[in-house]
C-alpha cells in the first residue's frame, strides 16, 4: 500500500515536471529566424527557446529540427539536448545550415516543411513524452 501511494506521488510530481517545462518552453511561442549570406551562398534558420523547469525532479528536454523538401528529403537537421535541475532553465539553440542550391530548390518548388521534435524525460527516465510537429511551408496542394 505505501509503495502504491510512494509510486503514485512520484508519477505526480513527475507529470507536473513535465507539464511545467513544456509549458514554458513553449509559451512564448516559436520564433524562428531566416539568414542568407549572399558572400557565402549559406542560408541559415535559426530556432532559440529557454525551457525552465518549475517543478520537484529533475528534466531532461531534446528539442530536433529538420528541414524538409517537397518530397520529403532531408536538406538539414540539428538536435540537442539539456538537463534541467529543479527551478533551472537553459537555453537552447539550433541553427540549420542550408547551401544555395538547396535554398534555391526548395523556393523554386514552392514547398517544404520543417519538423520539431520535443521530447521531455523524468523520474530516472522513468516518465516521459515527445512528439513531432511537422510545419507546413510555403503552396500546398
Amino acid at each position: 500500500m505505501i509503495t502504491q501511494i510512494v509510486s503514485l506521488a512520484a508519477f505526480g510530481l513527475s507529470i507536473y515536471s513535465i507539464y511545467g517545462v513544456l509549458s514554458s518552453t513553449f509559451s512564448g511561442g516559436l520564433g524562428f529566424e531566416m539568414d542568407f549570406d549572399e558572400a557565402t551562398g549559406v542560408g541559415s534558420l535559426r530556432l532559440e527557446v529557454t525551457p525552465q523547469n518549475p517543478g520537484y525532479l529533475d528534466a531532461d528536454v531534446t528539442l530536433g529540427l529538420k528541414l524538409l523538401d517537397a518530397d520529403g528529403v532531408s536538406v538539414a537537421s540539428e538536435s540537442s539536448s539539456a538537463a534541467l535541475a529543479p527551478g533551472g532553465y537553459e537555453t537552447i539553440s539550433l541553427v540549420l545550415e542550408i547551401s544555395r542550391e538547396d535554398y534555391e530548390r526548395i523556393a523554386l518548388g514552392g514547398e517544404s516543411s520543417l519538423e520539431l521534435f520535443v521530447g521531455l524525460r523524468t523520474l530516472f527516465d522513468l516518465v516521459g513524452i515527445s512528439d513531432t510537429i511537422t510545419i507546413p511551408q510555403g503552396v500546398q496542394g
